[in-house]
């Protein structure tokens, strides 16, 4: 039996954790040279469809375009998120009053129960 608080051989113990660990594979060569030569002719399209995209369009005043048409949406957003936020502050200030007004409510009746009874008790008293 072994005792937790021994030292164990640290080439026993690194065997013990990698024991069931499968060896990796090598890739075969040709497998490697087929996947290096499609990532190329993908990088060379992708070259090639952006110069042609830029030959096709007029890149000033597509971003010229799209950076007006970028402000405006954030304008129209923000205008929107101002309304929402306004909206928010008035329900919330509508049911902080409708609280006030039922709690204002209920000490006046406590209130006035409590008079009540406190001259009836003081009626019988004498």
């Amino acid at each position: 039996m072994t005792n937790k608080y021994t030292r164990h051989n640290p080439n026993e113990s690194s065997q013990y954790i990698f024991r069931n660990k499968t060896q990796r594979l090598q890739r075969n060569e040709f497998r490697l040279l087929i996947e290096t030569l499609l990532i190329l002719f993908i990088g060379t399209g992708l070259a090639i469809l952006c110069n042609y995209a830029s030959k096709s369009f007029e890149l000033n005043e597509l971003f010229t375009n799209s950076i007006a048409e970028l402000i405006d949406g954030l304008l129209i957003l923000f205008s929107a998120l101002t309304t929402l936020f306004f909206l928010l502050v008035i329900l919330i200030s509508l049911i902080l009053s409708v609280i006030l007004i039922m709690s204002g409510l209920w000490r006046l009746i406590r209130l006035y129960t409590q008079t009540k009874k406190s001259k009836i008790s003081r009626f019988w008293r004498k």
